[in-house]
């Protein structure tokens, strides 16, 4: 439960995987437009074809005003095999697994929601449920 979780610094957050569809995409550029996170946040399109939409529409430059450090097309952290988070992070992730070390030495991770994910590397921690609905309905 979120609540549960609420108030966990989170050191690095990851947008991306095989999973993740060109709409989850779209909707975490709508949350990070204004401002500037204070996790590190990765984000990995699933496709060439999702990141050059992405790029058409204007949100890599939404991404990248943010500060998210964006990825090759592909598994990127979800498999550990491009890049890896700082050892002893404590992650969210859009990824299918949470493997220990998979996304980096002694990390903690928590999977969620795009949208969950987007907010949580906002503001440099995870939200409560209020904050949560406060932030994505303002979008």
């Amino acid at each position: 439960m979120l609540s549960e979780v609420a108030g966990t610094a989170i050191d690095e957050a990851f947008i991306g995987s095989c999973m993740t569809h060109l709409s989850h995409l779209r909707a975490a550029a709508r949350l990070l437009e204004d401002g500037y996170a204070e996790s590190r946040i990765w984000l990995a399109p699933s496709t060439r074809l999702d990141r050059d939409i992405i790029k058409r529409e204007g949100s890599m430059s939404v991404f990248a005003q943010a500060g998210c450090r964006v990825e090759i097309p592909g598994c990127s952290l979800c498999m550990g095999n491009q890049a890896r988070v700082r050892p002893g992070s404590t992650v969210i992730s859009t990824s299918t697994r949470n493997f220990d070390n998979r996304l980096g030495d002694g990390t903690k991770v928590f999977l969620a929601s795009t949208e969950l994910t987007a907010i949580s590397g906002m503001l440099g921690r995870i939200p409560g449920v209020e904050e949560y609905f406060k932030i994505y309905k303002s979008t």
